[in-house]
């Protein structure tokens, strides 16, 4: 906290400020004799069951399996429909490179 004369105060009594500063003005800081506030023991933690959702395996598979096809299938569209090999070239090296970067 900087005050109206411009000095700049830190609070050691603050939990974050006090346990952060290892010395001050030559003298040692380190280790905070406050121990951290601890969680009251008596206190019970409630367990919160987990609900399993079923997942089909093979609509999983179909999923991925689509995505791979609909994938290739556009690698030999555009290789069919390509006007210039320079260009399916670039695209191929723009393709493996996001692969690479991913």
């Amino acid at each position: 906290m900087i005050t109206k004369e411009g000095v700049l105060q830190y609070d050691l009594e603050d939990d974050v400020t006090g346990r952060a500063i290892v010395t001050n003005q030559g003298t040692k800081l380190w280790p905070n004799p406050k121990p951290l506030p601890m969680l009251d023991a008596k206190k019970k933690v409630e367990k919160v069951e987990k609900v399993e959702e079923k997942v089909d395996p093979f609509s999983e598979f179909a999923k991925s399996a689509l995505g791979a096809a609909v994938g290739l299938s556009s690698f030999v569209g555009l290789g069919v429909l390509c006007p210039d090999p320079a260009f399916l070239g670039m695209v191929t090296t723009f393709s493996l490179a996001v692969i690479a970067g991913y």
